[in-house]
Formats: C-alpha cells, sequence, structure tokens
C-alpha cells in the first residue's frame, strides 16, 4: 500500500508491536476514491491506497495465489486475501480487472467496506488482533441511519487467509465515529501530542467561527465550524449536497484542454501527472526543458470547482467571509488546490492549509483525529453521563 509520497512510495509500513490484550487504535478515512489509515499516533506511517476492491471466483484467485509466488513484487501496492471463503483483491491491481468495484457513498458500507478494512488491516498490522479500536471519520451531518450503517459494518470478527497462507483475525471491539471536518481541523489545531498549536497563524479562542473547505478526490464541501467554550471544535452547519468536483476533475480538465490548445502536446494520449501537478501550481508546463505559461489552461481547468464553491461561500452562513475569523483548508486535494483557492476565492492571510507538508494534507481527516483523539474520547463519555443523569 502506499504511503505519504504518491510518487515515490515506501513499501513498508513500520510498526510498534501492541500486545493481544492491549487495545490497538486504528484511524481510517473510506473515501470515495481511496483509503486512508493510520495506527494511533504513528505519525508518518500513514497509508493509502486506492479503493478498487474484485471478487475473485476459486481458479481466479488459485492463478492470483501463483502470480504472487512468481512475482511478489507486482502485489506490494495491493492485498490479496481470502475471507469466508471468498478471495478478494483490493488496490492497484484490482484496477484492470473487468469485474473490479469502486463504491461511493452508503454503496460501500456492509460486506463491501469490511473487504477494505480487512484489507488495510493486513498493511497496517499483519499480525492480526484481538483488540481493535476503530476510529471512523465520516462526512458531516451523515444521516443517522447511514451512521449505523457504517458503524455495523466494522463490527465483530474479521477471519482471513493471506495470499501466502497464513490466518490470520481481527476482533473489533469499538468503533468510534468523528465527523470529517473536525477531524480535519485537529490536525491545523493541535501538534502531535494533542496540545493547542500556539504557533498557527489563526490563534483559536471560544466563540470564532471559521470556514472548513474541504477539496476531495471527486467532490467537496464547506463547513462552518465553532470553537465551543470548552475549546471544542462543533460543526455548525455544512452544505449538505456535495459540490460534484474535485481535484481529479481539475487534473483531467486540464490534461484534455492543454491536449487541445498545444500542438506540442496533440498526440499525446496522457500527461505525466508530475509535469500537470507542477502546472497547476506554478502556471508553467515544461516541454522539454523549456518552460510554457499555461496559466489560461490553469485557470480553465479550475473553474467548476471555483465556480461552484463561491456560489456556496457567497451566500449564508458563510457570506464570503463576513463573521468568520478563517478558512481553514484540508483534504489531499488542497495539495494542490490551497494556493489557487487562496489567491482567486478566499484571500491571502484569511486561508490556511491544515498540514505544513503538502505531502500530508491527504492524510488529514485521520492525524487529526489521531491527535484529538484522547480529549474526543472524554468529551463522548461526557455526553454519556448527560444523558444518563
Amino acid at each position: 500500500m502506499q504511503t505519504a509520497g504518491e510518487f515515490n512510495p515506501k513499501r513498508e509500513t513500520k510498526y510498534r508491536h501492541i500486545p493481544q490484550d492491549e487495545p490497538l487504535w486504528v484511524l481510517c478515512d473510506f473515501g470515495n476514491k481511496d483509503v486512508k489509515a493510520m495506527i494511533h499516533a504513528n505519525f508518518g506511517e500513514e497509508i493509502w491506497f486506492p479503493n478498487y476492491l474484485c471478487y475473485l471466483g476459486s481458479d481466479e484467485y488459485a492463478a492470483q495465489q501463483t502470480s504472487y509466488r512468481n512475482r511478489p513484487a507486482e502485489y506490494e501496492q495491493s492485498a490479496l486475501f481470502s475471507r469466508n471463503g471468498q478471495g478478494v483483491i483490493v488496490g492497484d491491481l484490482a484496477i484492470n480487472l473487468s469485474n473490479a468495484e469502486q463504491r461511493k457513498g452508503a454503496f460501500k458500507y456492509g460486506e463491501y467496506i469490511r473487504d477494505m478494512f480487512s484489507a488495510t488491516m493486513l498493511h497496517l498490522y499483519p499480525e492480526g488482533h484481538k483488540k481493535v479500536n476503530l476510529v471512523v471519520t465520516h462526512p458531516a451531518k451523515l444521516p443517522d441511519t447511514e451512521m449505523e450503517a457504517l458503524r455495523s459494518s466494522f463490527e465483530g470478527r474479521f477471519d482471513l487467509e493471506t495470499v501466502d497462507g497464513r490466518k490470520v483475525t481481527y476482533i473489533v471491539k469499538n468503533v468510534v465515529m468523528i465527523e470529517e471536518p473536525i477531524a480535519a481541523f485537529q490536525t491545523y489545531a493541535l501538534t502531535i501530542n494533542g496540545t493547542s498549536h500556539t504557533k498557527r497563524e489563526l490563534k483559536l479562542t471560544p466563540g470564532m467561527a471559521f470556514a472548513i473547505c474541504d477539496v476531495g478526490g471527486y467532490i467537496s464541501h464547506l463547513a462552518l465550524g465553532r470553537i465551543n467554550s470548552k475549546g471544542g471544535v462543533e460543526i455548525a452547519a455544512v452544505n449538505l449536497e456535495p459540490i460534484e468536483f474535485g481535484i481529479h476533475h481539475v487534473v483531467r480538465s486540464f490534461e484534455t484542454i492543454a491536449r487541445n490548445k498545444i500542438p506540442q502536446l496533440s498526440k499525446q494520449t496522457s500527461l505525466p501527472i508530475e509535469r500537470v501537478t507542477e502546472a497547476l501550481k506554478t502556471d508553467t508546463y515544461r516541454i522539454r526543458r523549456d518552460p510554457l505559461n499555461v496559466e489560461e489552461i490553469v485557470n480553465e481547468a479550475f473553474k467548476p470547482l471555483l465556480t461552484s464553491l463561491r456560489s456556496v461561500y457567497e451566500n449564508p452562513p458563510f457570506r464570503e467571509g463576513v463573521g468568520l475569523d478563517g478558512v481553514i483548508l484540508t483534504a489531499g486535494g488542497n495539495a494542490l488546490a490551497a494556493e489557487y483557492l487562496t489567491d482567486k476565492l478566499f484571500g491571502s492571510g484569511f486561508a490556511f492549509p491544515a498540514e505544513d507538508d503538502a505531502e500530508q494534507m491527504r492524510f488529514c481527516a485521520i492525524r487529526g483525529a489521531s491527535k484529538g483523539l484522547i480529549p474526543f474520547l472524554a468529551q463522548l463519555q461526557y455526553r454519556k453521563e448527560a444523558k444518563r443523569a
């Protein structure tokens, strides 16, 4: 599974052995495009992988096992295993299979997401564990029925057989749900040990209000957050209908427009992703060694996303930032979009990326959930006790 660097992935995840009688805390973000996950407090060892899955017949699974034995390196970015007698392949190698699935929204729940979780655990903690506590980030204001369907998808026992014949078991003891905007904001507000981040540009005090701009791969959201009297983050409002544009659409749009407008690129079936991302950040595309100004193409590629975000941001409750104290830019899409959206929409000095390192932006929800895990659990316990009283 791929770790932080998309173009230079690290092949192994280092982890600390946790005895079977101690809880293993795992944080996961099951997105519409990919899965992000980490072991609690294991910063720098976050993983991600495309959430393509393919169910295999017995002959297909046997063929994949043979292929694995002959070429194991090809499987480093995928997970091949059997659960309840059903062969499953998840990740890069599933993408090109004819019956591959990539489900979105509520269609992910149930067996599909249980297999995504199984693949995640085989890479995060391959030896198995009997006391897994799972923290799952989810979209803001998710309906109660979907919350329960998502939560119940992870409960119970996972008995797996790995591609090399090992029997591995994971037992999920607890599932904790946290809204993605809250989790993502916490990675901005807190240091790694969970204390307040006093060196941030936006000083946070009770009563402050801010927008959280989440740009994902395929969809984006704007949420309104407030700092409550205890210093915690609450989501006051969110555009419940997601913006149907993400950074994936920006990248693909740039490729299409560039091939149509730049003669030297007209015969290219695809463009190197490194050069596209460089162009989106710098307004310059390198052809051989010659830099070419592509500002107009960049503006065209960003236009649908920018227009959609602006239509939400200009209206209540955001009102173009009037009454807000700032904008926090979150999710992996903002690794590319942050500077552009700051310049064209939010304004310099008013919008701030959630992570200092752009490479970590895709992980900001799980990193923030890990940083704020202890106070968040204490808050949940306080709410339970208040209900009983």
